[in-house]
């Protein structure tokens, strides 16, 4: 550890420690590299610094802390090799109170979403997950609020849907119109917008309403209807034919839309 890190930093960084094993990381090694300090007077250094090496399932993990004017952060590196390269989760403050430091941790270990994706399997529903590209890019110029649970949702998971195949979540290629879908990722959009053809009044309308809403289940099951994220405020809404843009909320958050699935509380 490098000897400019203060106790208190010290202790989260083998707090965060603690927290991997919890979740069934193990310790197998340690790594050595040069990384360079900064202080606030523009002056840096460099210094060889030893981290520890811990692996779950696949992943290679180390903990890192970054340096911040609002202060220290703690960060996890992830990699799919002991030697790297490594690539960073989001960093957090180091002095969150212990619940929601925990959660940070879960958060980057997709400790929710994997629990979501097993309770799913049980269900009867088809789950495939592989690193996917990256979203194209016109969702991220369009939809400006997105929640980080539902990029990591489309960074792991390539196929989500039950049995008869009638709901499905869509994923990171479903956003992809270049490619051959039998329903597009926008479909009841168009179908709106179908409708109102020759009513520009109506047509502006529907657009205003689906740039602020993000599609992200789709179904046929009991006529066409869809979840989508609201990008005002992340709640989760569901709407249906014949008036796809008359929707409610579903949820006040992703994160709570799958713990409704998993509770039973909302039925796909």
């Amino acid at each position: 550890m490098n000897g400019h890190t203060s106790e208190p930093l010290l202790e989260k960084t083998a707090f965060a420690e603690k927290i991997l094993q919890k979740y069934g990381a193990e310790l197998v090694g340690t790594t050595r590299e040069l990384e360079t300090f900064g202080y606030t007077d523009g002056t840096f250094f460099q210094e060889e610094v030893e981290k520890r090496l811990w692996k779950r399932g696949k992943d290679y993990i180390r903990v890192d802390k970054m340096f911040f004017s609002r202060g220290p952060f703690i960060v996890l590196e992830f990699s799919d090799r002991p030697e790297g390269p490594y690539e960073d989760a989001d960093p957090f403050p180091f002095d969150l109170p212990d619940d929601e430091f925990e959660a940070e941790i879960r958060f980057a270990l997709r400790l929710d979403l994997e629990q979501f994706l097993e309770h799913m399997r049980t269900q009867g529903w088809k789950v495939e997950t592989r690193p996917n590209p990256p979203l194209p890019k016109w969702v991220a110029e369009r939809y400006h609020n997105i929640p980080d649970l539902w990029r990591q949702f489309t960074a792991a998971v390539s196929e989500l849907y039950n049995g008869d195949e009638t709901t499905w979540f869509l994923c990171a290629e479903d956003y992809d119109s270049r490619l051959d879908h039998a329903w597009q990722w926008n479909e009841w959009e168009q179908l709106s917008l179908k409708s109102a053809e020759g009513d520009k009044a109506w047509e502006d309308e529907i657009r205003i309403f689906w740039d602020r809403h993000l599609p992200i289940v789709m179904s046929l099951k009991n006529g066409y209807s869809y979840y989508a994220i609201s990008m005002e405020d992340g709640a989760v809404v569901y709407g249906a034919e014949p008036e796809f843009e008359e929707c409610g909320q579903a949820a006040a958050s992703f994160p709570e839309f799958l713990a409704k699935i998993m509770d039973g509380t909302i039925a796909l």
